[in-house]
């Protein structure tokens, strides 16, 4: 039986409270499980400190990645990135569709900025880190589409047309994996992985097999986690 998709959705927490309340309650609405931090829903791993739990939630979890940008940075880890911005990496990495909203005042903001990026922008962002992250998401290597957004409701207004977007593409690619008769071992491929035996795209043999062994590694987690604390299984 197949389970509901989950969405995670990145942003600061305090600024965006009721945004992030809204979109819970769109995305329960369309039957999809909201991944949010601040909610007793989210998972916790005890064992892991905030940030490694948002992480590992992007990570293990997430079906869908919403980022919502708004006028913080937020906190800075030890490599000087936000949260927000480490979750986003950790979606781009995951490969799962990711849908970027950067608030309408902070996007007015961001091109004075480019323009004069010594200047004191204290009024519209607590850090000038904001302006950078945001112009790495126009990057055209990000593949990213951009929206803007003044409330809640912009997002969930584009959302809704872009989920059913979405789920027209699944069912195109679900035909075409039903109507390729694989066979019991390629059943077993991450979605991403079927993806290429499906579309057979150039060189897919290649990528295939690059993208069969990355899986592979991906599933060592764990075994790489007991390596490092001394819990080889001859010892178990």
């Amino acid at each position: 039986m197949s389970t509901a998709p989950s969405v995670f959705v990145s942003s600061t927490c305090y600024d965006l409270a009721q945004v992030r309340q809204d979109l819970k309650f769109f995305f329960e609405s369309l039957g999809m499980v909201p991944i949010l931090s601040e909610f007793s829903s989210f998972p916790i791993n005890p064992n892991l400190g905030a940030i490694e739990n948002c992480l590992a939630s992007v990570k293990g979890k997430a079906d869908i990645f919403v980022l919502v940008v708004g006028g913080r940075y937020g906190s800075e880890t030890e490599n000087e990135k936000s949260v927000t911005n480490l979750e986003y990496l950790e979606a781009k990495v995951k490969g799962i569709p990711r849908y970027v909203f950067v608030q309408k005042s902070i996007l007015t903001a961001f091109l004075v900025w480019q323009k004069n990026r010594s200047g004191d922008f204290s009024g519209f962002v607590d850090s000038s880190k904001l302006f950078e992250f945001v112009e790495s998401l126009y990057d055209p290597k990000e593949k990213n589409w951009v929206f803007s957004f003044e409330s809640a409701q912009d997002i969930i207004i584009i959302l809704r047309t872009q989920l059913a977007y979405l789920f027209m593409d699944a069912l195109t690619i679900r035909a075409k994996v039903l109507g390729c008769d694989l066979s019991e071992a390629l059943k077993d491929l991450s979605s991403a992985a079927l993806l290429l035996v499906v579309q057979k795209p150039f060189a897919w043999e290649y990528r295939l097999f690059s993208r069969v062994l990355c899986d592979e590694i991906s599933g060592m987690s764990n075994i790489k986690k007991d390596l490092n604390y001394g819990l080889h299984p001859e010892n178990q």
